[in-house]
């Protein structure tokens, strides 16, 4: 029962370590430092409250404040991929979806669609059937080009996309 306790101590104390080496966040959060749910419970520059935040972001990990962009914390650039994100789904499925993008519907243009943060496919496959000659103008036109093509027409349109 002692070695259980002496344990328990153990793992109190190595959880609340990296909170005392961290402890200079910013207080208002943003960023890496100084965001998470421990932030949320308490800002205050204390032995309690940096161990408190430790044992709070122990448990509940401010990963997904940082993926988010939520509890005090600014999305971290690596999950800022969408731009990558729809060009790499362009190039990879660009014979399917060129073809898809002239009849306006099908499952590769509804994932190109959430890919570039479109709420409303069927919307998104409207505009891409009415301007395909202008996105594919020719069958030279290479998959970067196309999705700088979509781009550019989501811009001139009225869709509610969310990344351009």
């Amino acid at each position: 029962m002692k070695n259980i306790a002496l344990l328990m101590q153990l793992v109190a104390f190595i959880m609340t370590v990296p909170a005392f080496a961290k402890d200079g966040g910013d207080i208002q959060g943003g960023g890496s430092d100084g965001c998470g749910l421990g932030w949320q419970v308490t800002q205050k520059k204390s032995l309690f409250a940096t161990a408190t935040r430790g044992t709070t972001n122990s448990f509940v990990p401010p990963t997904f404040g940082m993926t988010t962009g939520t509890i005090g914390c600014d999305k971290h650039k690596i999950t800022k991929n969408e731009q990558k994100e729809a060009a790499v789904y362009a190039e990879t499925n660009f014979e399917m979806l060129s073809d898809e993008l002239a009849t306006g519907n099908g499952e590769y243009l509804v994932s190109f669609a959430e890919t570039l943060g479109c709420a409303d496919a069927a919307s998104f496959g409207a505009m891409t059937k009415a301007n395909y000659n202008a996105i594919m103008p020719s069958y030279q036109t290479s998959a970067a080009e196309m999705l700088q093509n979509v781009r550019t027409q989501i811009q001139s349109s009225d869709l509610n996309c969310s990344v351009l």
